[in-house]
């Protein structure tokens, strides 16, 4: 029976970024379990990497304030896994105005972006993520944060096959997870095989209530799973918009990348050309739910003009992404279980943006076993309140 530090379930971005700051920041054994492929109907391959956020944003609580942080860190975050790679991660930081620490700055920066006209504004309390090195005041957003997530998945998967020999990857999917005494943690995988660990993360996604159904204390949570679907068209050949174009060339590009979000609806254009539509958005009582290429018409429009966009060749693709009842990821150590058993899952519409950032304070708090590195807002134990 093969034994580990720590095992990871999921091969997510979650699971691939947390893998990666183990290794990096730790000298534990580790096994990545699941699937190379991402399985049919999970959260990853619907994955955009569009962030929501828009217009004039003030931190009100431990998530938005950890949302913002994360916008930051992407800007860094995406670089370092290009280099450690090889691969180039194509990422469009337009949408990135500037950090303010103090509400005065935050004025003086939205009448400079806006010249008095913004999008929105949240707040008006000040807030920061605790252990992100930030105490921003807010940030202003011109337009949307992109970049391609299945670039970013191979990079990280291609940096753990280079990283250390003291990761090994398990292409297999996990049945059950117990706690052993007061020691290690079970799992038993598909084909009857077991293995066991000192420390479990279940970075599952929509599959974590499932290894979770012994734990009475998380129905408390609220599980529920929001169905997506995404489009993808490929390339088109069309005339660029002169908006488009102009921030394409300051940014040394030979074609923009761009990005639209409208309500529970993104849309967003690779360098290629390539087209992604979709949303998030939970199907009706009668089984139908709104259709994002209807929804995006316009910006679909913007990106490739009027005259391309009927020529367009649509392929949809359908997923899962597992949502607590407060809407907030659960990142840290499950209660009662001896520091054993961790979570990093319910990203719904977050993941993209946090889990870089919150994988490093997640595996700071496993070295630790101390987890002031992360908002008590985001602690499984939050539940028990």
């Amino acid at each position: 029976m093969k034994h580990f530090d720590v095992a990871v379930v999921g091969r997510g971005i979650a699971g691939l970024c947390l893998a990666r700051e183990l290794l990096q920041t730790t000298q534990k054994s580790i096994a990545l379990i699941g699937p190379e492929q991402a399985m049919p109907g999970s959260g990853t391959i619907v994955a955009q990497g569009v962030s929501a956020v828009r217009g004039l944003v003030l931190a009100k609580d431990s998530l938005f304030a950890a949302k913002l942080a994360g916008h930051h860190h992407l800007r860094t975050w995406l670089p370092k896994i290009s280099g450690e790679s090889g691969l180039d991660v194509p990422f469009h930081d337009g949408g990135i105005g500037e950090m303010a620490t103090s509400l005065s700055e935050f004025q003086v920066g939205m009448d400079r972006a806006y010249h008095r006209r913004f999008l929105g504004v949240f707040g008006p309390i000040a807030g920061h993520f605790s252990g992100s090195g930030l105490k921003a005041f807010g940030v202003l957003h011109r337009e949307d944060f992109w970049f391609d997530p299945q670039e970013a998945l191979r990079a990280l998967e291609l940096v753990l096959r280079l990283g250390s020999s003291r990761l090994v990857g398990l292409s297999r999917q996990v049945l059950s997870v117990s706690l052993q005494g007061t020691e290690g943690v079970r799992l038993t995988l598909d084909e009857g095989e077991i293995i066991t660990a000192g420390q479990v993360v279940l970075a599952a996604g929509a599959n974590t209530p499932n290894l979770l159904q012994n734990n009475s204390e998380f129905l408390a949570a609220g599980w529920r799973k929001i169905e997506g679907e995404t489009f993808f068209a490929s390339k088109v050949e069309a005339e660029v918009p002169e908006f488009m174009a102009s921030d394409a060339a300051s940014k040394g590009l030979s074609r923009p990348v761009a990005s639209f979000v409208r309500g529970a609806f993104s849309l967003s254009q690779k360098q290629n050309g390539d087209l992604i539509a979709g949303s998030t958005t939970q199907r009706n009582a009668a089984g139908t739910s709104k259709n994002p290429l209807e929804a995006m018409a316009y910006e679909i429009s913007m990106m490739v003009g009027k005259q391309a966009e009927f020529d367009l060749q649509w392929k949809p693709r359908w997923g899962v992404r597992l949502r607590t009842k407060d809407r907030a990821p659960i990142c840290g150590v499950v209660p009662r279980s001896g520091n054993r058993l961790w979570l990093f899952s319910a990203f719904y519409k977050n993941g993209l943006q946090l889990a870089p950032l919150l994988a490093r304070n997640l595996a700071q708090a496993m070295a630790t076993n101390e987890e002031s590195s992360i908002p008590y807002d985001l602690s499984p134990s939050r539940f028990g309140r």
